[in-house]
């Protein structure tokens, strides 16, 4: 076993992404931010459980409901014994981790306003120490949304805009497409109703 320090970090009112090589404490310091385990995919919507007292060796996505952002380093000793570990759809790493592109696996970022998981498909993302990925082998699916019983992820409902020609469009399966129908779209990283 060796001492480590893994730095939990997340913006004001977003997600982020964590793993501990050792069970961490946090029963105090944390105000606002909640730990969740992936527990599979449903209509481009990650599932999520939220989870109470985070175990050492499990990737976590976090979420931080608090109005300020939070980083807060927390030390312990280690006990992992592999690189990387992987508990339902996220693969937790120890140490900088090229992520290949083209094999279904996603990071957490921002694109458009929109924070979800985008799929690396056009060349290799590198992973930060103490930090996840997800990996989800569905062809076609370029993000995904999260999913705690109501609408997350993508929030803001544009109603009345339109799509143009310009508009990047995506249906809710996170595919793009080049015209939309009736129904949900996601323009320009926004939710709307094309009536």
């Amino acid at each position: 076993a060796s001492q480590a320090s893994v730095t939990v970090s997340c913006k004001a009112g977003k997600f982020g992404t964590v793993i501990f090589p050792f069970t961490p404490n946090v029963s105090t310091g944390f105000g606002g931010i909640k730990f969740y385990s992936t527990d599979g995919v449903n209509s481009q919507k990650v599932q999520l459980t939220e989870v109470a007292e985070p175990e050492a060796n499990v990737p976590y996505l976090i979420k931080n409901e608090g109005g300020e952002n939070f980083s807060k380093a927390v030390t312990g000793w280690g006990i992992a014994g592999a690189d990387s570990y992987t508990e339902g759809l996220l693969t937790g790493v120890y140490t900088a981790a090229t992520i290949a592109a083209g094999e279904n696996h996603y990071v957490l970022q921002t694109q458009n306003d929109v924070q979800a998981f985008y799929i690396v498909d056009t060349k290799a993302f590198t992973a930060t120490a103490y930090k996840c990925y997800l990996t989800y082998a569905v062809a076609g699916v370029k993000f995904l949304g999260f999913d705690f019983g109501d609408a997350i992820g993508i929030s803001e409902i544009a109603n009345g805009e339109q799509p143009t020609a310009n508009s990047t469009i995506f249906n809710l399966a996170g595919q793009r497409v080049s015209k939309a129908q009736k129904g949900l779209y996601i323009v320009n990283g926004k939710k709307v109703t094309v009536k």
